[in-house]
């Protein structure tokens, strides 16, 4: 008897509770509590969400940090928060995402927040992950060859 072992695949929860999460570290700008900022939490974050950029993405991922410079803004203004609020993932044929989020934006707590909405696409790729990778930020295997960052209306 031979038995065929089905390709690895998440299922649709999974993949969009994981690309919710991924967006929110991606966008998350905190105070940073640690001595270094490399250590800090911000850092893990965004070099989690970094790792899982391949191809393209790699580039483009370098550009928007160039561009947003989220190291840069908490550095200058130690009280800068920027929060994300996903409202909606949808998983799209052909291992595309469209992701619809808002950005909550203040200079200090007292300050009213700033509020700007994005549509982010991305395409995904599922590499199965190892067992050491399960245990770590990657469980699922999600990796993004390429990604459209767009801001929307109100």
């Amino acid at each position: 008897m031979v038995k065929q072992l089905a390709a690895y695949n998440p299922d649709d929860q999974a993949k969009r509770t994981a690309i919710k999460q991924d967006v929110e570290h991606w966008f998350t700008i905190e105070p940073v509590l640690t001595d270094d900022i490399r250590t800090s939490r911000l850092a893990k974050n965004i070099n989690a969400v970094k790792a899982k950029m391949i191809g393209n993405a790699k580039n483009q991922f370098a550009s928007w940090i160039s561009d947003d410079k989220p190291f840069d803004q908490i550095t200058t203004n130690p009280k800068l928060v920027r929060e994300p609020k996903v409202t909606n993932v949808s998983l799209l044929e052909d291992s595309t995402v469209v992701v619809e989020f808002t950005t909550s934006t203040r200079q200090s707590p007292a300050d009213k927040p700033v509020e700007v909405r994005f549509a982010l696409t991305m395409r995904y790729q599922i590499i199965p992950p190892t067992a050491e990778d399960v245990l770590g930020t990657n469980p699922y295997g999600l990796y993004y060859p390429f990604f459209t960052l767009q801001k929307t209306g109100a």
